[in-house]
């Protein structure tokens, strides 16, 4: 896992405003979330690590329902070891919820849900992860944080806009210095228009999973 270190909060908002000027980002107000995980039948985003050894693809492959009634799109993802030879499939059920993007790891359980993002995704924002539960096994819940605003380059191309989202397993303080040492879960960038176009398990860059090819209406 990687560690990172962060200053106190009054530091974070003092370069926040700045960083948003040179970024050049939109002033209309806070990006929302829907561009930023287009959803219809027919998506798909493929990545691959850096020597291309495990691929991950997630596409959007039809409609469902959930035991409540209320509609939400399918997912599913194949992971792929080149090694083995062999495919994982996971299937799980997403929608937007008012100002979250929600996804469902099981249809008899609307309660039990992971927010992937929620809105206004804005640098500095944080929302807690997962829900409360009604299955006997609930979603770990962790705090994302939004980090930063990149423009991202892979193989699928240039995306510009990126937010930066941060999982941490735990921060804890630092004994000497007024800083949080944080401990890393997983980091991911979306672009607007595409979606996720690279996730780094444990906070690692160089071991990385980035987009290579992609399709969203």
């Amino acid at each position: 896992m990687k560690l990172t270190f962060k200053k106190n909060l009054t530091y974070l908002f003092l370069v926040s405003p700045l960083f948003l000027l040179t970024c050049q980002k939109s002033p209309t107000g806070p990006a929302g979330i829907r561009e930023y995980y287009p959803l219809a039948i027919g998506n798909f985003w493929l990545y691959a690590n850096s020597d291309n050894t495990y691929k991950v693809q997630d596409e959007i492959i039809g409609f469902d329902h959930l035991s409540d009634g209320s509609s939400v799109f399918v997912k599913r993802k194949i992971s792929r070891y080149q090694s083995a030879k062999i495919a994982d499939t996971v299937t799980s059920y997403l929608k937007f919820v008012s100002d979250e993007l929600r996804e469902y790891p099981e249809k008899d359980c609307p309660l039990t849900y992971i927010i992937l993002l929620k809105s206004p995704l804005q640098l500095g924002a944080k929302w807690k992860t997962g829900s409360g539960g009604d299955c006997s096994i609930a979603p770990i819940s962790f705090t994302d944080t939004v980090t930063d605003l990149k423009n991202i380059t892979v193989a699928a191309g240039k995306f510009n806009d990126c937010f930066e989202i941060e999982t941490p397993l735990y921060c804890t303080p630092d004994p000497i210095e007024p800083i949080e040492i944080c401990y890393i879960w997983n980091m991911r960038w979306f672009a607007p228009d595409v979606g996720i176009v690279k996730w780094a398990p444990g906070g690692w860059e160089s071991q990385a999973f980035t987009l290579r090819q992609y399709r969203v209406r």
